[in-house]
C-alpha cells in the first residue's frame, strides 16, 4: 500500500486519533453522587437501607454504600452516621 498523499493521511489519523481519546475520556468520566447523610435507627441494616433508597440492583447500591462510607464489612451500629445515595 502506498501512500499519495502523506499530509492527508497523518490529519486523518490524527482526527481519528483525536476522536477516540475524547470518546474514551467521555466513558471514564464519573458522575458525581449525590449523598445524602443518615443516622442509622436500631434495626437498620444496609440491606434495608438499600431495599428503601436503590433505584438498581441492591447488592451495587449496597457495595456502593461501603465504599462511600469507607466500611469493610455491612456492620453499622444505631446512632452513626453514613451517607446515602440519593
Amino acid at each position: 500500500m502506498k501512500i499519495v498523499n502523506k499530509k492527508r493521511f497523518i490529519t486523518f489519523i490524527m482526527t481519528n486519533l483525536t476522536i477516540l481519546v475524547l470518546l474514551f475520556n467521555v466513558c471514564l468520566a464519573k458522575t458525581e453522587t449525590v449523598t445524602e447523610d443518615y443516622t442509622v435507627a436500631a434495626g437498620d441494616t444496609l440491606w434495608s437501607i438499600a431495599c428503601e433508597n436503590a433505584e438498581t440492583d441492591i447488592r451495587e447500591y449496597i457495595y456502593e454504600l461501603r465504599e462511600i462510607n469507607n466500611l469493610n464489612d455491612c456492620m453499622i451500629y444505631p446512632g452513626q452516621t453514613i451517607k446515602i445515595i440519593k
